[in-house]
Formats: structure tokens, sequence, C-alpha cells
């Protein structure tokens, strides 16, 4: 009889983790459907070009341009490992690297869940975190997102699972929470946007279980556990690192975008695990449990808020999708939790209902999060036809171009020196000497952010006689309604330079 009971429990146990690892194939199809679907992103072509730099300056000696002065994360932590994937699988294995990160995450929130509330939610929850929208992009995308938002991941789940520990290897736990958040940080600023709700975490799940004064003390033990890495690095790094975080998160410049338009986008992104948050915060409120837990409910509901808030504040859409993943990590725990609610408040007789309803939810969820994510996968023009016209004639001197750093990325032939970008807040002034001396071998335009600029510097260009337009390019944006993107490719006449 015993025998037959441990054979039930272990039926059960796989039965479970049968159904998370249904959930990982199913997120990895979701996002493997994107890593062959576009070329690199303007972010991925800076990153994996910057981590290729970087090995060349620890390798070689080689110089390197200041990245610490305008790279919103540490460009020694992420950068070097993606160029690494990217060395052995081009530009799928740099991707594919943010989709391992992106699996581990939905691992740990099953994990979280599981550890806070039960299997059930443990189970709904990695659904709905799998195929959000924003879940899919990033998991396809090789920037240094998924890392950060893994590390944040395993900084809580460190946290939950540090609750029921003895002090000493409470204390210890936490500590190492702190360290993985700070790493977090680091690997990009904004994901310290969600630190202060893995602190509160700390203090709330070990209040509840071991008193008022050890909550407190694990707070402490955390801040402390990501505070002095953070304040070493900023030592060792220097006033470039601190240039960096204040120029790209602290004080960032402030957008065009109207508040109510980013806000709206960022809640619509977020909105299946929104709403079945708040419902499953209303749950736990009515169980009437500790006052702990109704906290801890909130606080994950809000976390989802924290990156449309914050970036309706500075009115900037940029990174907003990206941004929206952090959040709904923690807001899948809840959300996941109220799902399994619903489908345990129906009777027995109305079971196949409930079944029916919450594949419904599931299937809203699914559906949204392909068409979300594959809209924005398709949301930059594919740059394979300029490129492989570039490829033979770049290399004989500087190159002017607005899309510079997908061009750095795949011109590897071209030294970082001799490109220059077009960015938004140039003047026409800073390019008109260098013009007039025929200094460029090669000028690209795309007339997308310097749009303006680009349609001056094209009229100074044809007025010089030093340049002629060699190539234009008409490539169709799938993911912007049908528009297309215009790629202008101009050549320095033989013999026009000074």
């Amino acid at each position: 009889m015993a025998s037959e009971q441990e054979s039930a429990v272990d039926v059960e146990i796989i039965a479970r983790r049968g159904l998370l690892y249904a959930v990982l194939a199913l997120q990895a199809a979701l996002t493997l459907r994107l890593v062959w679907s576009n070329t690199a992103f303007q972010d991925e072509g800076l990153y994996l070009w910057a981590g290729h730099l970087e090995w060349g300056h620890w390798l070689h000696g080689n110089t390197l341009p200041p990245f610490p002065d305008y790279f919103s994360g540490v460009p020694v932590l992420y950068p070097p490992l993606g160029a690494l994937a990217n060395h052995f699988g081009g530009l799928a294995g740099a991707r594919l690297l943010s989709l391992g990160f992106m699996l581990v995450a939905t691992v740990l929130l099953h994990g979280t869940t599981r550890r806070l509330f039960d299997y059930a939610a443990a189970n709904f929850a990695a659904l709905l975190f799998a195929v959000l929208g924003s879940t899919e992009f990033v998991g396809a995308l090789a920037t240094y997102d998924a890392m950060a938002l893994t590390l944040t991941a395993f900084s809580a789940w460190l946290v939950v699972v540090a609750a029921r520990r003895a002090r000493l290897s409470r204390a210890l736990l936490l500590s190492f929470a702190g360290m993985m958040a700070a790493l977090a940080d680091a690997t990009k600023y904004a994901a310290a946007l969600w630190t202060p709700v893995v602190i509160i975490l700390a203090v709330l799940v070990v209040w509840r279980r071991s008193g008022r004064g050890a909550g407190i003390a694990a707070g402490v033990t955390f801040f402390l556990g990501t505070a002095v890495p953070i304040a070493v690095g900023l030592r060792l790094g220097g006033s470039a690192y601190w240039l960096g975080i204040t120029s790209t998160t602290l004080t960032r410049q402030h957008g065009s975008g109207p508040a109510i338009d980013v806000l709206y986008k960022g809640v619509g992104w977020a909105a299946v695990i929104l709403v079945m948050a708040f419902m499953g915060a209303i749950v736990i409120v009515s169980r009437r449990p500790k006052w702990q837990e109704t906290a801890i409910a909130w606080l994950f509901f809000c976390a989802v808020l924290l990156a449309p808030l914050e970036q309706a504040r500075i009115g900037v859409f940029t990174s907003l999708f990206k941004h929206v993943a952090y959040g709904g990590w923690f807001g899948a725990v809840i959300a996941g939790l109220a799902l399994a609610a619903f489908v345990r408040s129906v009777p027995a007789a109305k079971a196949a209902r409930a079944v029916i309803a919450s594949g419904a939810i599931a299937g809203l969820a699914i559906v949204s999060g392909i068409l979300l994510s594959g809209n924005k996968f398709q949301g930059w023009p594919t740059s394979s036809a300029v490129v492989g016209y570039l490829k033979p004639i770049a290399g004989n001197g500087p190159i002017l171009a607005e899309e510079d750093p997908v061009l750095e990325y795949y011109l590897r032939n071209v030294r970082w020196e001799d490109f220059t970008g077009i960015n938004a807040g140039d003047s026409l002034s800073t390019f008109l000497a260098p013009i007039e001396t025929g200094h460029y071998s090669i000028i690209v335009f795309v007339y997308l952010e310097t749009a303006g600029l680009d349609l001056k510097l094209r009229q100074t260009i044809a007025a010089s006689g030093r340049y002629e337009l060699a190539r234009t390019f008409i490539i169709p944006n799938a993911g912007a309604f049908g528009r297309y993107t215009r790629y202008e490719v101009w050549r320095r006449v033989p013999g026009a330079s000074a």
C-alpha cells in the first residue's frame, strides 16, 4: 500500500513538472519563430560590436571607444558574453543566448510562485509569462535585457527560498540575492527600477514567517548585499560609469511622447497579466490572510505598472515594450494565482466550462503575444541588401552613417575609428568641413530619427560635387503597417578628397 502511494506521488510530481516542460517548449517555439526573422536591431548591433571590441582589447590591447560614457549597462558584462555567442553562432547564436536566459526566468518564476502559493498557481504563472509578447521579444533579441531580467528573477527566487531557512543560512542567501540584484542593475541600469520590489519582498516574506525583527533584518541584509557591490563597482569604474548611469537612466532626456499615450501603450502591452494580477490580489484579500500576504500581492501588481509609469513620466517609448517583461514577471505570480483560484472555485459539474474559460484566457494571451512580438520584431528595416552592397566597398576610408551601430556590427573589416554616426542633436555645421574636403569615403542615409538633418546633409553633399549617389534601397517595413524605409548610399567621387 505504501509503495502504491509513493508511486502515485511520483506520478503527480512528474505530471506537474511535465506541465512546466510543456510551457517551456511553447515559450521556446514562440520565441524561435522570431530569431531568424530579421537582421540586427540597432541595440543588438551596438552591444555585439562592443563585445567584440572588448575581447580585442583584452586579448590584444586594442583601443576602445568610451562605452561607459553612454552605455545603459556596464559594457564588460553582457556585451562580451553576447559577442562570444555571436562568434560561435552568429546573430542567431547571440539571440539564442537570450532565449536561454528567458527560459531560466520562467523556471525561476515557477519556483517562486510554487513556494509562495502552490503548483497550480505556478503552472498558470509560467504560462502567462511565457506567452507575453514582451517575453517573446526580449527572448529573441541579443541585448542585455534577458540577462538583467533573469538575474532580477534569480534574486527574487533566492529571497523566497531564504525565508524558510534558519537565521545564518537565511542571511547568507539574502546577501547573495542582493549581489545578484546588483549584478542585474549593472547589466542594465534600468533593472534597478525593480530592485526595491525585491527588497520589500524580502522584508515581507521573512516577516510573515519569522516576525518583524527578522523581516527588517532581512531587508537590511539584502540592501547591503546590493549597495556594497554597486559602491565598489562605481569606485573602480570611475566617473565614466557614473556619467553613463546618469545620462542614460537617472537624468535621461525627456522625450516628446505624451504621457497618457506612453502609459496607455505600456498598460495595453501588459493588459492580460495586469488584469489577472489585479484579480489575484482581490482573491488574496478575500481570504483575509496575514497582512504581509496582502502587501505582497499588491506589491507585485504595482511592479507591472512601474515601467509604463516611469516612461510616461519622461515621455519616452524607447525600450518600453522590453521593460514590460520585467514587471510582467512579478505580476505573473499573482495572475497565476487568480487563474488557479478560478478553476478551484467552480463546482465539479461546471469544471468543463472552467477549463474552456481558462483556455480562452490563455488563448487570448497567446494570440496577443504572437501579434505584438511579431509586429515589434519587424519594426526595423532589414539591412541585408544594404550590408551586402557595402561589404565589398567598405574599408577604404571613413564612413558617415545614421544606422552606424548596425553597420559597425556587420562591416567588421572597418575600424571603429573610421565610423561617424549621425545622431539626434547633431548640427549641420559638425559635418560641413569633412564633406567639403571629401573626408568620408561613404555616406549612408536612412531618413529615420534624424531625417531632418539627413535632408540638409544630402543637399550639402550633392552641392559639394565630391560625392555621387551610388545606390538607393527601398525596403518594406512589415512591422509598421506597410510603410517603407529608404536607404541611400553616397560614394566619394574618385580623386575628390582634399
